[in-house]
């Protein structure tokens, strides 16, 4: 472990490195049994003082995770933008619209909302929102613009009471999505859960 002097000392090659590396202190901090929360304080402030051990703490370790999300989210904005205002587009104008075209055949349904939602992104110039491609892990409902600072790889998944589809399908659609992004190399995945209201 590291003492006071080697961790003011450290450099890093990126925000992202830093991110990672303070992300993995707190849980190593964490997970150790019996750990003092404020282990960390004691271990890496020197202010003599409690709240200025706390402010020191959150300009060390905290703000280097905060600001790393806080840019990687800015630069996602626009998906993340699109796919809020589809949400929206839903609730107020399509809600049964949606559910009747899900409901009319439940074997396809889940298909007919995905194309709903790849018509939606291509009318708002994403360019050709790929459906299921095959990666390591299987297959991504969406994936499109690869090849940009701001891709698209994305897993819908509908919560179903009448067929079973419930919370492991939701910690299922967010598992998939974690490795889907990391099959083509990307840091952000998009997971959208489509709550079926009968």
């Amino acid at each position: 472990m590291l003492d006071t002097d080697q961790f003011s000392c450290l450099t890093f090659d990126s925000e992202e490195e830093e991110a990672v590396y303070k992300f993995h202190l707190i849980g190593y901090f964490l997970s150790k049994p019996r750990t003092n929360p404020q282990g960390l304080l004691w271990e890496f402030c020197t202010a003599s003082n409690n709240n200025d051990k706390v402010i020191e703490y959150v300009e060390l370790i905290i703000d280097p995770i905060v600001n790393y999300l806080n840019d990687v989210l800015g630069e996602s904005s626009s998906v993340l933008f699109l796919l809020e205002k589809y949400k929206l587009r839903c609730e107020w104008f399509f809600k049964a619209k949606l559910n009747v075209l899900y409901t009319s055949n439940s074997k396809t349904g889940e298909s007919k909302l995905e194309d709903n939602l790849r018509l939606f992104l291509f009318d708002q110039g994403i360019e050709f929102p790929f459906s299921t491609p095959l990666s390591a892990s299987g297959r991504a409902d969406v994936v499109s613009m690869l090849h940009t600072e701001d891709p698209i790889v994305l897993e819908i998944k509908i919560t179903d009471e009448s067929k079973g589809y419930g919370l492991n399908r939701i910690k299922g659609g967010f598992a998939q999505t974690v490795k889907y992004a990391d099959d083509y190399h990307k840091n952000i995945g998009y997971w959208l859960c489509l709550i079926l209201m009968r």
